[in-house]
Order: C-alpha cells, then sequence, then structure tokens
C-alpha cells in the first residue's frame, strides 16, 4: 500500500497509475509481440495445411497471431493514451475469493473433464467463472460460457480435427 495513494493512482514504482507502469505495459506488450511474432514465424516454418488437412504449424501459427495482434493494439493503446487519472479501484473485496473460485474452478475441471466431456465440462467451468468470481449475470455468463464451449469444439473437432474428451454420458 506504500507504494499506492488512497485514490488508487500509483507512484514512480510501477504500480498502477505511475510513470513507470506504462513503460512496463509497453515493455510486456513488445515482448508478447515478439513472443507472438516468433510463434507465427516457427508456425509457417512447420507447415500450415497440406491436402486439405491441417499442419503441426497450424495452432502455432494462429496463436501467434492473435498474440501479435493482442499485443500491437496494447502498444497503440498505451502509445496513443494521455495521462488521465487512474479508475478507483474495483470494490472487490474478492481477491481471495476470486483467487478460490478460479483454482476450484481448475481442480473440477481436472476431474470432470473425462466423466463430463469437453463440452459440458468447459461450458461449466467458464460459467462458474464469470458468474461466480466476476459476478456476471448468471443468464449472460450461461450464454457466454455455451457458445465459447461450442465454438471452441468446433475449432478444435472441426476445423483443426482434434479429438476431445466426449465423456461417459454420450453413447461412442
Amino acid at each position: 500500500m506504500a507504494a499506492e495513494t488512497r485514490s488508487g493512482q500509483g507512484d514512480a514504482t510501477g504500480t498502477e497509475g505511475g510513470p513507470s507502469s506504462r513503460a512496463g505495459r509497453m515493455l510486456g506488450a513488445g515482448a508478447c509481440l515478439a513472443l507472438g511474432l516468433f510463434a507465427m514465424w516457427e508456425g509457417r516454418r512447420l507447415g500450415l495445411f497440406a491436402f486439405g488437412a491441417a499442419e503441426p504449424g497450424l495452432f502455432p501459427f494462429l496463436f501467434g497471431t492473435l498474440l501479435a495482434l493482442a499485443a500491437t493494439l496494447a502498444l497503440a493503446r498505451d502509445t496513443l493514451a494521455t495521462a488521465a487519472p487512474a479508475p478507483p479501484p474495483r470494490d472487490g473485496g474478492g481477491s481471495v475469493r476470486q483467487t478460490l473460485v478460479y483454482l476450484g474452478a481448475l481442480g473440477a475441471y481436472v476431474l470432470l473433464l473425462g466423466p463430463l466431456g469437453f463440452v459440458v465440462t468447459t461450458a461449466l467451468a467458464l460459467f462458474a467463472l464469470m458468474a461466480v468470481a466476476e459476478r456476471m449475470a448468471w443468464r449472460r455468463a450461461a450464454l457466454i460460457a455455451c457458445l465459447a464451449a461450442a465454438a471452441a469444439w468446433m475449432l478444435f473437432v472441426r476445423l483443426l480435427a482434434v479429438p476431445l474428451p466426449v465423456g461417459h454420458w454420450l453413447p461412442t
């Protein structure tokens, strides 16, 4: 708390709002950009598609592309941002609670992935994280969780032909 003032703004030690926090964010974004470009390079070197099927380099290439895009956006945001006051700290009061929910969801995900399968387990875990840890409205959390689980299944099973656990409750 020594580096942070009552208003939530930090000082030059790198806490939120301090002068070096922007430099730290830009350094982190630059590192992510370099990692993303490297992943794209290596993915392309491994090959993306052959005879209509995904090659080993497709996932690293896609990951690198997304990472490089996000890093570029972060760099642009910090470069173009004016020195606005930091927003007041969120009244979460639940950093320990959030951490426990995240750890619980991760543990439950590991335990339930085999019996329930990828789609159901992913939807449940995302719902728990959004509704409980992040306090999102439960209907919105349920919709986003189901859509995200379905989109991930479509990406990995249909597009990339990656076998995912289907669970014991579905006939094989």
